[in-house]
Order: structure tokens, then C-alpha cells, then sequence
């Protein structure tokens, strides 16, 4: 063989050499990601799965809201007409209360001032009797 093919050889094994090299620890690194990917998916599938567990429990809240919201509307507008009708009865308490409560002060106002009057005059009328009676007991009246 000529010295020219043996170099070629060599230089050819040589470029075999390294190309398998490289190969190898080529697929040493897609292998270790590869590992990494098959732990990323699976983590990705627990998580998918706790996704999956609290959509699920979302729609099963939305559904029970939607059923208790028409009966929350309902108790909210009974509470509603509750509120007027305590607020027209209370209007209608002091409106039929309210007149015949000030008719009684004002009689009662009247009453008072009409006894303390009567009570006035007679107290005063007793005691001009009193002084006259003490001056009837006396003999009289003084004459100068």
C-alpha cells in the first residue's frame, strides 16, 4: 500500500473515531434528556390531574350557585317586601297613633291647667274667707 492510502486510512479511522465519540456521548446527553423530559411529563400529569380535580370541584361550586342563586333572589326580595310592608305599617302606626296621642296631651295639658286654675281659685277664695272670718271674730271691721 501505498503511504498516501495508509494516511487516508488512518486520517479515515481517525474522522470514524471521533465521529463515534461524539456519537456516543451525544446520546449519553439526549438520553439524560430524555430522563429529564419523562420526569417533566410525568410531573406535568400529576399537575394536569390536580388541574383536572379542581375544575371539577369549580364547575360542581358554579353548579350548586346557580341553583342557590334563585333562592337567594327570592329570600332577598322577601327580605325586600318585608322592608316596605314594616315601613308602611310603621307609617300607618304613627300616622293612626300619632293624632290621637297629641289629642290626649292636649287634653291632658288642658285638664292640668283647668284643676291648677280651679285649685288657684280656691285657695285664694279660702284664704280671703280665712281673713275675713278673723276679722268678723275681732267684732269686725276697725272704725276710727
Amino acid at each position: 500500500m501505498t503511504p498516501l492510502v495508509q494516511v487516508c486510512l488512518v486520517l479515515i479511522t481517525t474522522a470514524f473515531i471521533v465521529v463515534s465519540i461524539m456519537m456516543v456521548r451525544a446520546l449519553g446527553r439526549i438520553e439524560k434528556a430524555a430522563d429529564e423530559f419523562s420526569r417533566t411529563a410525568q410531573s406535568v400529569q400529576r399537575s394536569m390531574a390536580l388541574v383536572e380535580d379542581v375544575t371539577h370541584e369549580m364547575h360542581e361550586l358554579v353548579g350548586t350557585m346557580g341553583k342557590a342563586t334563585p333562592q337567594l333572589r327570592r329570600a332577598a326580595s322577601m327580605f325586600g317586601d318585608l322592608g316596605v310592608r314594616l315601613a308602611r305599617l310603621s307609617s300607618a302606626l304613627i300616622d293612626e297613633v300619632e293624632m290621637p296621642v297629641r289629642n290626649a296631651l292636649a287634653v291632658a295639658r288642658g285638664v292640668r291647667s283647668g284643676t291648677a286654675f280651679f285649685v288657684n281659685r280656691l285657695t285664694q277664695r279660702s284664704a280671703l274667707r280665712n281673713h275675713t272670718s278673723g276679722n268678723d271674730s275681732q267684732g269686725g271691721f276697725d272704725h276710727v
